[in-house]
């Protein structure tokens, strides 16, 4: 009901919000299936979560709560135990790399 009634207080084009909503569930459908597509957005856009970033959510149900703008999550410190996981599987990869 947020959008819609957000839509009808500010007089937003019926047509528009309907493009709005098919635009949301799209992502939303993208971020939940788990893959992270070469089109997908986060390739694109910085600071946009995108599967992997929030699939981290589904995995320990803390943190990583933004399926979109990741700026949030990293203000209030909640993407802080997923970066340091991702930082850490680099610099293990790098020193695999290394050693072969």
């Amino acid at each position: 009901m947020g959008p819609v009634l957000c839509a009808m207080t500010v007089g937003m084009h019926l047509v528009t919000l309907y493009v709005w909503l098919v635009v949301r569930v799209l992502q939303t459908v993208e971020v939940h299936s788990g893959y992270d597509f070469p089109w997908s957005l986060n390739n694109w856009v910085p600071l946009w979560g995108g599967a992997e970033f929030h699939d981290w959510h589904h995995k320990t149900f803390t943190g990583n709560y933004s399926s979109t703008f990741t700026l949030w999550d990293w203000v209030f410190g909640t993407s802080s135990a997923y970066l340091a996981a991702k930082h850490k599987k680099k610099a293990d990869i790098s020193k695999t790399i290394k050693t072969n």
